[in-house]
């Protein structure tokens, strides 16, 4: 949960491209796109997160409700190994695109009263769809 590619939970910020090993849970997750977890392969080659911080633009990706709880652990609490995406936060230049299952944990989005979420000032549009909320 929370990964970047295949940098699993406690890959370091500083990690470059690379072979990695992928775990039972990553196996598992990605059985689905090679029609059985027997086909998945135990090994990948991934861009390390050092690697995907030194690019000039960012964009993550996040559709679905399963991501919804990683995505407001990455967007909104501090930045944490345990969740690789969370090092987003410190690239200057960095934009996120979800779908509303995905975003459905924001606090933006869960809460739009609450103006502030952990480190981060946001700024709430009142949409008639969140004054309704």
């Amino acid at each position: 949960p929370g990964h970047i590619g295949f940098n699993e939970p406690g890959s370091s910020p500083k990690s470059q491209t690379r072979l990695v090993y992928l775990d039972k849970v990553t196996r598992r997750d990605a059985a689905s796109d090679f029609f059985g977890q027997a086909n998945v392969p135990h090994q990948a080659i991934t861009m390390g997160i050092g690697s995907i911080l030194k690019s000039r633009r960012l964009i993550l990706l996040a559709f679905g409700e399963a991501k919804a709880r990683v995505l407001a652990k990455a967007v909104e609490e501090g930045v944490t190994d345990a969740v690789a995406a969370s090092y987003l936060q410190t690239h200057p230049s960095s934009t996120i695109y979800c779908d509303s299952s995905a975003a459905a944990q924001l606090t933006r989005v869960r809460c739009p009263w609450v103006l502030t979420a952990g480190n981060s000032l946001m700024k709430v549009e009142y949409t008639p769809e969140v004054v309704k909320k």
